[in-house]
């Protein structure tokens, strides 16, 4: 009997997504690797290390992290799990002699061990720390350049790349230099794409639906598998196979929405002034989930040029504001988004320390310990950022601007729009977010 219920939780789809999303969830992050920081160092002691042997690996370090670095404060080696980045740092100033087997310059996070031998390491060094590192999966940065790899770990990159990185059981998924930065993007394997992936898609169908007069403008999921779609001047909800289970006609620009306890809040321009003005009327609507109706509405007068991207990120509201058309000619603009509480009272509004992208932030939806901020452009991009938002990654060529959500396993889900004789057609795609960084 156990034989067979075990064949068919193998041979049962729908079972197969409940064991992955119940297994542990993938880890998609960036290691951002420096040899030669751009940091305005203090001259360091004679008896300490010459300039020429400074080393620093930084996981998405945090400003906080880099300030300590940059201001010299006199350690030799840092490890800490940086909780306003995105993920690890490990922060080494040291003689290179001393770097090599220093257990300081380790960190697990998660189930992937990261180490940095620093600059100076052996071929013995190198070979050694990667045969006795404990954990299956990891990182190991700074391996000597003439060392054979050993049989479980692979090369990341081509010969030339410095410093040399070593993985073991860990998915590469981009890796570029950003000026004198490496950044390297992981996928930590417990995802299998190409099986858990197409599965998905029979259940959030990549399907063309719909014939609205007007475009997608967002997109989000429940905990249920339903699915609720904005288009512009009308809310529908679905299965996640595309089947409409309600739908209502609204007034004003119905913009990017987000699912929270029970409810659809939907970010509204209720009147649009001239694109060039301050003018917008922004809003939030908030609609129950199984009937939209709507059950309460917030005026949002911190919005300068009109409300778009909206997700809610653990204890807040963020909610992304829009720009005007010719926002790159203004002194002062910048993507701002706006935090609030849960009933909508105003906490702060950031900056993001990015360029301006085309008419602001459209969609938004925090995600696997980062935000994912949709925008327009020629070419269109998506911002990645840091949980305290003050780290920003500008994905180029990557399209999220009508409609980003979480999804099962690991999963994202962008919304499409396509127009044609007046008409808009949508839908949606099903990927994992690293693929966004094979975009940029």
């Amino acid at each position: 009997m156990l034989t067979k219920v075990l064949s068919l939780l193998r041979t049962s789809p729908i079972a197969l997504v409940l064991l992955t999303v119940l297994r542990a969830q993938p880890t998609f992050w960036t290691l951002a690797i420096e040899d030669d920081p751009p940091l305005a160092l203090p001259p360091l002691s004679v008896d300490v290390a010459t300039s020429d042997a400074v080393f620093m690996t930084r996981a998405t370090l945090s400003p906080a992290a880099r300030a300590r670095l940059a201001a010299g404060l006199g350690f030799e080696c840092v490890s800490a799990i940086d909780s306003a980045a995105m993920g690890p740092s490990i922060q080494t100033r040291s003689r290179p002699g001393r770097i090599p087997g220093d257990p300081r310059l380790r960190i697990e996070y998660g189930e992937v061990a990261i180490a940095a031998l620093g600059r100076g390491a052996s071929v013995e060094e190198s070979v050694a720390a990667a045969l006795a590192e404990p954990m299956p999966a990891a990182v190991l940065v700074g391996a000597a350049p003439d060392a054979t790899v050993p049989e479980g770990w692979k090369r990341c990159g081509d010969m030339g790349e410095r410093p040399v990185v070593w993985t073991r059981q860990l998915n590469v998924q981009h890796s570029r230099f950003d000026g004198g930065c490496r950044r390297i993007t992981f996928m930590d394997g417990a995802l299998h794409e190409p099986e858990v992936g197409a599965l998905l898609r029979r259940y959030y169908a990549r399907r063309e639906w719909g014939l609205f007069p007007l475009p997608l403008r967002g997109i989000a999921a429940d905990p249920d598998g339903a699915v609720y779609w904005s288009w512009t001047d009308r809310i529908v909800r679905t299965s996640s196979a595309g089947d409409v289970l309600a739908a209502v006609d609204v007034r004003g620009h119905q913009g990017d929405l987000t699912w929270h306890d029970g409810c659809v809040v939907v970010a509204v321009n209720q009147t649009k002034s001239d694109d060039s003005g301050e003018g917008h009327d922004s809003w939030v609507w908030v609609f129950d989930d199984k009937s939209l109706e709507v059950v309460a509405r917030h005026r949002l007068p911190e919005v300068r040029y009109g409300v778009s991207g909206i997700c809610w990120a653990a204890d807040r509201y963020v909610v992304g504001g829009g720009l005007p058309v010719n926002s790159r000619d203004l002194p002062d603009a910048a993507n701002e988004v706006h935090e609030y509480d849960a009933g909508f009272r105003w906490l702060r509004t950031v900056r993001l320390p990015s360029s301006c992208s085309g008419l602001g932030i459209q969609t938004a939806e925090f995600a696997y310990g980062r935000f994912f901020f949709g925008c327009y452009g020629e070419p269109p991009c998506v911002l990645v950022a840091s949980p305290d938002l003050r780290q920003v990654e500008r994905l180029v060529g990557a399209e999220a601007a009508h409609g980003v959500a979480r999804g099962p396993a690991g999963m994202l889900l962008l919304g499409w729009d396509r127009a044609g004789s007046g008409r808009h057609q949508g839908g949606m795609k099903v990927l994992p977010p690293s693929r966004l960084w094979k975009l940029n």
